[in-house]
């Protein structure tokens, strides 16, 4: 699968950003991804390509964001101790970790990990609605009906979806209010067709974009809109998980 695994972002947030590869996603059920489909069927495989991508970090900025095909915690062991060596090897202080629900038990470890070594960790939970409803039944994310209040005890930052037939506009901007009040970074996607089940809703996303609303969010410094192609929106993380730009060798 040729795309793009690596970039950097100076969109309201500075930040590198890399696409590693795990050997598949525990849950795998997100009515909406086929980016489990990037998968490894061997751990030393992935291990080795995540290698070849984490040395196109610089350091530049200091942050580090890191997703997957998965959870972080799915990633092999090798890509961990490789993760925290570039850290210590480019003065990254701060990393930005996704995560599945079902893994926020585990959260304390990674963060007294990183911690220990002076990195700053946060967690970003692919949520895409608050709405228990849109989110367990739209979307199958397996996550229960926990509201906002009990997951920000586990996630910093949000990811959020919008444009799949099913939502409304209402739903999404409650959604965005939400995440903006109660986290400190919100990343709404515009849903793209893929592989998956799921069908784009082109009146819902040219609602967004006509929203009154609208302007004030690309204003904000603490949401970033993210829509392949689309000058209306911010960007979408340098490219990343799109076309290859990077040589890796």
């Amino acid at each position: 699968m040729s795309i793009k695994r690596y970039s950097y972002t100076d969109v309201k947030c500075p930040r590198e950003v890399v696409l590693l590869q795990s050997t598949g996603c525990s849950w795998g059920h997100c009515t909406f991804c086929d980016y489990q489909n990037d998968k490894s069927m061997s751990a030393a495989a992935a291990a080795k390509l995540n290698r070849q991508i984490l040395r196109l970090v610089t350091g530049k900025s200091g942050v580090l964001q890191i997703i997957d095909s998965a959870s972080f915690s799915e990633l092999p062991m090798e890509t961990l101790l490789d993760v925290l060596a570039v850290c210590k090897e480019k003065n990254i202080h701060k990393v930005i970790l996704e995560q599945h629900w079902s893994y926020r038990s585990g959260f304390w470890v990674l963060s007294d990990l990183f911690e220990s070594r002076g990195v700053e960790c946060l967690f970003l939970g692919g949520i895409e609605s608050f709405n228990p409803q849109i989110r367990g039944g739209l979307f199958n994310k397996g996550m229960g009906r926990d509201g906002p209040e009990e997951i920000r005890r586990y996630f910093q930052w949000v990811n959020l979806l919008c444009g799949v037939k099913g939502q409304s506009l209402e739903g999404v901007l409650e959604d965005i209010h939400i995440g903006l009040e109660l986290f400190e970074r919100v990343i709404l996607n515009i849903f793209i067709t893929n592989s998956s089940s799921a069908q784009r809703d082109e009146e819902l996303i040219a609602a967004l974009y006509a929203h009154p609303e609208f302007p004030l969010l690309k204003a904000n410094s603490k949401i970033e809109i993210l829509e392949y192609g689309n000058p209306l929106s911010d960007g979408t993380l340098g490219g990343i998980g799109y076309g290859e730009e990077e040589t890796i060798k």
